[in-house]
């Protein structure tokens, strides 16, 4: 964060969380090898460029363990080429002061992938980890809840606090526009497979369509008709350095802050009205 110039106590946005997560992870792969087989890509203004992807989740470096490196003439070592698992983060903004109600199932259907874990947020003031729902209230770990450290190199350590007791549910419509989707892809079969799965939940057209004309609702349909154009997020087949479009400036889908609050913002934002213990029964 020092690096990035941020300060002590200074607001992460899920955006800033999502790139510090990248060079923490390249960072440490330089000490760790189960790391090195990992690459975190976060998608740049809504858009994910596949060829970005192809690039360096294909590695030809030799993935031998040290010991048999060793072991193995250098004359025979041979590079291979091997798909290194891949975190992908998008930050989405989905709405200007409150969530724009057309993506609640998009974003439920997006928890429900089987690639998904989970949904970097919150709601106003509040940072909170999205990893579930219920009906129309999401399901939620809060991030602020210390640990205490655990040492995984020992043998038998605590898994206590790998486990969560005290899992929480709010609306969804409390949710801070500001966000950013987490998957994990583990080959490039997984990846194919999530591309052509996730199609289908990326614009709020269909299921908002349906549910307007089931209910007559001809006028509401023609008011929000300007906001179905708009994916969740897409897909590009080529490299980012390659449009020839400039990207639009500053269009700042993740705010510096999601718990800031508008001058028009009810007051119940200040409260946990809303909130709920979840129980797995």
């Amino acid at each position: 964060g020092k690096a990035s110039g941020k300060k002590v106590g200074e607001w992460y946005g899920p955006g800033s969380v999502a790139h510090l997560i990248k060079q923490a992870v390249k960072q440490a792969a330089r000490e760790n090898l189960d790391l090195a087989a990992l690459h975190v890509y976060v998608a740049q203004d809504c858009t994910i460029y596949s060829q970005d992807i192809f690039d360096e989740c294909y590695s030809k470096e030799n993935q031998s363990v040290p010991w048999q490196l060793q072991n193995q003439p250098k004359g025979q070592r041979r590079e291979i080429t091997t798909w290194k698992a891949l975190i992908l983060l998008i930050p989405l903004r989905l709405g200007h002061d409150k969530l724009n109600p057309i993506y609640g199932d998009c974003l439920k259907a997006m928890l429900s992938l089987e690639w998904c874990i989970g949904i970097i947020g919150g709601r106003p003031k509040h940072s909170l980890y999205f990893v579930g729902y219920q009906d129309d209230k999401l399901i939620h770990l809060d991030p602020h809840y210390c640990q205490d450290n655990v040492d995984v190199n020992t043998e038998n350590f605590s898994l206590s606090s790998f486990h969560c007791k005290s899992a929480r549910k709010m609306k969804i419509s409390r949710m801070d526009p500001s966000c950013c989707l987490g998957f994990y892809i583990s080959s490039r079969n997984d990846y194919d497979r999530f591309q052509s799965s996730v199609q289908p939940y990326l614009l709020p057209v269909q299921n908002y369509t349906e549910r307007a004309q089931s209910q007559n609702c001809v006028a509401s349909q023609k008011s929000f008709g300007l906001e179905f154009n708009y994916p969740m997020f897409a897909f590009g087949s080529g490299r980012l350095r390659d449009q020839h479009l400039p990207l639009p400036t500053q269009r700042n889908f993740l705010p510096s802050s999601p718990g800031s609050k508008s001058p028009n913002q009810n007051s119940d934002d200040e409260d946990d009205d809303g909130i709920e213990d979840f129980v797995i029964v």
